[in-house]
């Protein structure tokens, strides 16, 4: 038997980050849809995780303890720093989230408020990332255990992410260790300078300066880490499995499989890893992509999508947004200023992708160029009121980028002055992060249970609550409960 598709297949470590982005599913399935259909998707998972369990690739690089304990206090503290465990504020936006982690675990699943423009409200959304601290946190004694237990479900997000990347590498040194850290935490585009050229001023210490483009934002890692968890674990862990079957390419069931887990944290972050997913699976040639395609691991998947598609896009009521927001919430097609565009193009990641062409092309795998791409195009599309499809759409392919940068700066054949012109854009970029960090020093709200729920919230959160009408919908999923 070829040994090619074995290397196409997970390993350990892998399936590891495909069970903690799994493990919600059984908790959505059971929790909110009747036991037929919960029966019947549970059924179709299994499929396919069986296949992809039996044929993992059974050697993997390991290593020891001491790697494991630095890791995983890094990861503590970069957690702990954004205000999850605890100790230090949070921010703004996790006023609306933990309402939703508060209603998730005091309440009956599925969540319901009460009539809505002609329906039940019922909270829906792509919950992965709350649910399995919500229902722990219900068990062991309320919503202050259900924080807890979020932050150190971050933690262990952050700790795969660390590993993935960690094992991933040739040399495993204490200063290749640190450095690889320090790039996966800091790593940016040059925000400092677009803030400078477009607001006339320094800003103040602590201020959020990822916005100097309104209506564009790729953000830097501690950002997504400090405001967007959710988003950014499931594209974390897909890019490195991207990075990791970068050669042999990445069979699809469990491809197929990791979209359909990523799917219930973060739609976007899957529109950004779906076209890198297709590509790695294309390194194993077109003919065996295509048998593979109409396989039942990867065909088992697709009703599973489908559930999970309309769960989280039904009864978006427009008319709880503000008039002037309505249009926001729809894909709203190529809108453009030409200027901005290529200024944050540049900011962002070209100057940093340019100095590697310019230092060897012929050193840049298909994911750098496969990344640029993304990159280049997804600024031109915009859906959301923030434009999210670019801000979560563009995770993958940024992390994808700042692996290739890392590989290219331990590359001993790496000119000297392609080596310093690359590390002075990315020192420029950290000042991002060291502005995530310094407001955290700052006094700032933890946001206390206050007794509100969601229902406090429609005009702030049009996608997180949707408008239950009777139907097939209605059928399908369990009866509603009127929260508390």
């Amino acid at each position: 038997m070829s040994t090619l598709p074995d290397h196409r297949q997970l390993d350990r470590l892998e399936l590891t980050a495909l069970a903690y982005l799994l493990a919600p599913m059984g908790l959505f399935l059971w929790g909110w849809w009747r036991w037929p259909v919960a029966l019947i998707a549970s059924g179709l998972l299994v499929l396919t995780g069986h296949s992809v369990l039996r044929q993992r690739r059974r050697e993997s690089a390991q290593f020891d303890a001491r790697i494991w304990f630095v890791l995983a206090v890094v990861a503590l503290l970069w957690v702990g720093a954004s205000g999850l465990l605890g100790a230090l504020p949070l921010n703004r936006d996790w006023s609306i989230r933990m309402v939703v982690l508060r209603d998730l675990t005091l309440g009956n699943w599925p969540v319901s408020y009460g009539d809505l423009q002609g329906g039940e409200s019922v909270l829906r959304f792509s919950m992965g990332y709350y649910l399995v601290p919500a229902a722990l946190g219900g068990w062991l004694g309320g919503v202050g255990a259900a924080r807890a237990l979020l932050g150190l479900w971050t933690v262990l997000g952050v700790l795969l992410f660390f590993a993935l990347a960690v094992q991933s590498w040739p040399r495993r040194q204490t200063g290749t260790v640190a450095g690889l850290l320090a790039l996966l935490m800091l790593f940016s585009g040059m925000d400092i300078v677009g803030f400078l050229l477009g607001r006339a001023h320094v800003p103040q210490l602590g201020d959020h300066i990822e916005w100097w483009t309104p209506w564009l934002q790729y953000s830097s890692q501690t950002t997504l880490l400090f405001w967007a968890p959710n988003h950014a674990l499931p594209a974390w862990l897909g890019a490195l499995l991207v990075w990791r079957h970068r050669l042999a390419g990445l069979a699809t069931a469990p491809a197929a499989l990791f979209v359909t887990a990523a799917a219930l944290w973060s739609p976007l972050a899957c529109l950004g890893l779906l076209p890198l997913f297709t590509l790695s699976a294309l390194r194993g040639g077109a003919l065996r992509l295509m048998k593979e395609l109409a396989s039942g691991p990867v065909l088992a998947m697709l009703p599973v999508l489908g559930l999970i598609g309309v769960f989280v896009t039904f009864g978006i009521v427009r008319e709880v947004l503000p008039t002037e927001s309505r249009a926001l919430a729809t894909v709203a097609g190529v809108s453009a200023n030409w200027h901005e565009w290529i200024v944050f193009e540049l900011l962002e990641w070209g100057l940093l992708a340019c100095t590697l062409v310019a230092a060897g092309p012929r050193r840049l795998g298909w994911e750098f160029w496969a990344s640029c791409l993304l990159l280049l195009v997804l600024p031109l599309l915009r859906f959301g009121p923030g434009n999210d499809l670019v801000m979560r759409g563009g995770i993958a392919p940024l992390t994808l980028l700042m692996l290739c940068v890392g590989k290219s700066l331990g590359e001993a054949t790496l000119p000297a002055r392609w080596r310093m012109a690359t590390l002075v854009v990315l020192l420029i970029g950290t000042a991002t992060p060291f502005q995530e960090f310094w407001r955290q020093t700052q006094k700032g709200s933890r946001w206390p249970d206050d007794g509100s729920s969601m229902a406090d919230y429609h005009s702030q959160a049009w996608h997180y609550v949707g408008s239950l009408r009777p139907g097939w919908l209605a059928m399908a999923l369990r009866p509603p409960h009127p929260l508390p």
